[in-house]
């Protein structure tokens, strides 16, 4: 009995240690929040870089965009290549060693049928066929009634389409279903606003006025005040010229996307818009 006992024991702990795990990896899933960081810089050519941090950095996501593009993924301080550029390097430096393998081979090939075509006397260059100039316009003719046929297609296709979104956005149940979309797309905005934001720029558009007209279009933003921007205008340039240092950094919570993504697939009125629009474009 003792030892029923203790087997129901040691499964309970295990089962309870599972649990545990489970609840508190969904725990920090929902609480623990997304790291997010880009920054860089543009002199004559674009260098940013994009890293996503999770759990003091356990879990990180980087994006490295210069001339070329890589991403990788580190765990556990394990990294992961995910860009495809090295992962084509790894795949030409094997496809090379097969090519190398084929040519020998089919060189044998090729030698052997060279002979058997010597041999029988076999040309391989076939009679060329003479085509008319009344066969070649016609061709031409059936060519060009083909693309006007598609493009009545296509026409008539728009404007069913068009004609169909227009019903679809009249109908009033839809028209709160856009709403609530507009709604969760201010609170997304909201969610996913960086912390900080700072930015170094100093520009030219070639001439004067429309240097000072974009310095003022600039000055309406009052994000730029609260990050402190440094933003300085050249007058004198004759070209247009750009060089900005920038770096965007914030968090976002798992619980506040999954709250937004929940209020609109539960709302009955964007249920039946998203069904409305699959049947449309069928």
């Amino acid at each position: 009995m003792t030892v029923v006992l203790l087997i129901l024991k040691i499964i309970g702990i295990i089962l309870a240690a599972l649990l545990g795990t489970v609840v508190l990896g969904i725990l920090l899933v929902l609480f623990c929040p997304f790291r997010y960081r880009i920054w860089g810089s543009y002199h004559e050519k674009p260098d940013i870089s994009i890293r996503v941090a999770w759990l003091m950095c356990i879990f990180q996501f980087r994006m490295d965009i210069t001339d070329t593009q890589q991403m990788y993924l580190r765990i556990f301080g394990f990294r992961k290549n995910l860009s495809r550029a090295e992962k084509e390097a790894e795949t030409d430096a094997f496809g090379e060693k097969t090519e190398k393998e084929n040519d020998a081979s089919g060189q044998f090939e090729d030698t052997e049928d060279a002979i058997e075509t010597k041999s029988l006397g076999v040309s391989s260059k076939s009679p060329e066929k003479k085509i008319s100039i009344s066969q070649k316009a016609k061709r031409l003719w059936k060519k060009m009634k083909d693309i006007c046929k598609k493009m009545k297609r296509a026409l008539s296709n728009i404007k069913e389409t068009t004609a169909k979104i227009k019903k679809l956005y009249m109908d009033p149940r839809n028209k709160l279903a856009f709403t609530k979309l507009k709604q969760s797309a201010v609170k997304l905005f909201r969610v996913l606003h960086p912390k900080k934001f700072r930015l170094q720029l100093k520009y030219s558009t070639g001439s004067p006025d429309t240097t000072g007209q974009l310095l003022g279009v600039i000055a309406m933003f009052p994000i730029g005040y609260r990050n402190g921007w440094n933003i300085v205008p050249d007058f004198t340039a004759d070209a247009f010229y750009a060089d900005a240092e920038f770096d965007v950094r914030g968090r976002v919570l798992g619980i506040s996307i999954i709250k937004l993504a929940c209020s609109i697939i539960l709302d009955k009125n964007c249920k039946r818009l998203y069904n409305k629009v699959t049947s449309i474009f069928k």
